[in-house]
């Protein structure tokens, strides 16, 4: 738990020796996702198919019982959405959420129904309750359709791809909670 309505969901890989095939990883790598819960539940990514179901496990025990309404996809990157399919398969009723070239390039890796998504741009905002996910752009930060969200009653980073080390281990939940608040720093010079 990172706060009582933001859960880490994330998992360790230690089978791993190559990080995109070509990053050595000897302690392997984490896989990072969120939980929003408030009024409407938001999920931030998925993780690498390699542990998609601890992953749906792990999510599964944070919702308590509840669907989640939303899954943000920030960028698709395998790491961060090859889980997807999975992951509607099991919640069928949640709408993924992301930008048009988001869903352009996910539908090059699977046949997902697009009619009920959520497509988002620069600047809109997506209400849970009281939390308020900010959308901006970030084309070729990282891949084409990259984009970050923070939230407005936390001001916490939803994209900690960018600013965290990758390797399993590093990323306990103290040292999370110390990289969200660096970062709420960040994102207040920003706003």
């Amino acid at each position: 738990m990172i706060t009582n309505d933001i859960l880490y969901l994330g998992v360790n890989d230690r089978d791993i020796d190559l990080f995109e095939g070509q990053y050595i990883v000897p302690e392997g790598i984490s896989y990072n996702s969120y939980l929003i819960m408030d009024e409407k539940t938001a999920v931030m990514d998925t993780v690498d198919q390699r542990k998609k179901e601890e992953y749906l496990t792990n999510l599964e025990n944070a919702l308590k019982g509840r669907c989640p309404d939303y899954l943000v996809v920030s960028h698709v990157e395998p790491d961060h959405a090859s889980s997807v399919a999975a992951f509607l398969d099991k919640y069928p009723s949640a709408q993924l959420v992301g930008n048009a070239k988001t869903f352009q390039m996910l539908s090059q890796f699977f046949d997902l129904n697009l009619e009920n998504a959520v497509t988002v741009k620069e600047g809109d905002v997506l209400s849970l309750g009281r939390h308020q996910l900010h959308f901006t752009m970030a084309p070729m930060v990282h891949w084409p359709e990259a984009m970050t969200r923070f939230f407005s009653v936390r001001m916490l980073s939803g994209n900690l791809a960018l600013w965290m080390q990758r390797r399993t281990g590093f990323a306990k939940q103290e040292d999370i909670t110390l990289i969200l608040s660096a970062n709420s720093a960040c994102l207040c010079k920003l706003c």
